[in-house]
Order: C-alpha cells, then structure tokens, then sequence
C-alpha cells in the first residue's frame, strides 16, 4: 500500500505531539530590588507573591542588601 508523504508527514507531528504538551514550564522567577519610598534599598524585607489563577502564595526574605 503506498501512502501520500503528506499522511506520513502528519503521522509524524501528531507522533510528537503529546512530547511537545508535556515539555511545558511549570517554574518561574522573580528578580528585583525592595526599596522604600525615597528609593533606598530595604535589607531583610518579606516578599509575598500570589498566583491569582491558582491562589497559591509564596512568602520570602530577600537577600541581605533587598535583592531577590
């Protein structure tokens, strides 16, 4: 039985496609400086993030000199 290269090409993509959906990120970061309101850094400072898809919280303590 001969088949068209397109039915090939396709039997390949539809191959690799469950591959491609579970290579998903599920991580991800935040990188910044706390400051106070006249711009000066704030050392020690509590960060709390929320996803507002999930509701899921994190709370963190930032690095010495405010970095996170």
């Amino acid at each position: 039985m001969n088949r068209s290269p397109s039915y090939v090409l396709a039997a390949i993509v539809l191959a690799c496609l469950p591959v491609v959906l579970v290579a998903q990120f599920t991580q991800s970061s935040i990188v910044g400086t706390v400051t106070d309101a006249s711009g000066a850094p704030v050392s020690d400072a509590e960060v709390t993030v929320r996803n507002e898809g999930t509701n899921f919280v994190r709370t963190i303590r930032t690095e010495g000199v405010s970095q996170m």
